[in-house]
């Protein structure tokens, strides 16, 4: 298509913060500032509801099954919460003033994974020499779930799927033994 005003054309965003219910409240505009505000929003309902979950879960397995359970929950129905995620990790890497006002809130969601991991070493059902690995392991599966499969519910749906049972071993069948000769 063609565009038929005065050039140049430009546009720009609009965020709706919300309330408690869902309601749209205010319009904001795309800065550090508001950045910080939905931020604040996305990461307490998110991290709310993973925190709901993590209380009613026995164990680390059952623990991370509700936070993925949560994370499809939130991505069916309203997959803008990843993409805002996502898009807020990539736009902190491209500009130092997003990073600057959301590193308290990053450290805050990286504390979440390592309070849930150091309690899971605690308990015994992590080892110590692994602790390092799990969180690794933990942040690569959530981000790989918002930047890589979040547009598409029914991927995330299975990407969640093969995540559970690649950790309960039901995903990779061990190959046969080698026949002796």
């Amino acid at each position: 298509g063609t565009w038929v005003r005065d050039q140049p054309i430009t546009y720009s965003h609009k965020w709706l913060r919300c309330d408690g219910d869902g309601n749209a409240r205010t319009a904001t505009d795309r800065t550090p500032k508001t950045y910080k505000v939905v931020h604040e929003d996305v990461q307490r309902r998110v991290y709310g509801r993973f925190n709901e979950a993590v209380d009613l879960a026995p164990g680390f397995l059952r623990k991370f099954d509700a936070i993925l359970d949560v994370a499809r929950e939130l991505n069916e129905s309203d997959p803008t919460f990843a993409a805002f995620i996502g898009a807020t990790r990539a736009d902190m890497r491209r500009h130092p003033e997003i990073a600057a006002s959301l590193s308290g809130h990053a450290e805050r969601r990286d504390d979440f994974f390592v309070r849930l991991i150091d309690a899971c070493v605690e308990s015994g059902e992590i080892d110590p020499a692994n602790r390092t690995f799990m969180v690794e392991f933990v942040s690569i599966i959530l981000i790989g779930l918002t930047d890589g499969v979040s547009d598409d519910p029914a991927r995330h749906q299975r990407a969640i799927t093969s995540i559970k049972m690649a950790l309960r071993g039901d995903l990779l069948t061990p190959p046969p033994p080698p026949v002796s000769r």
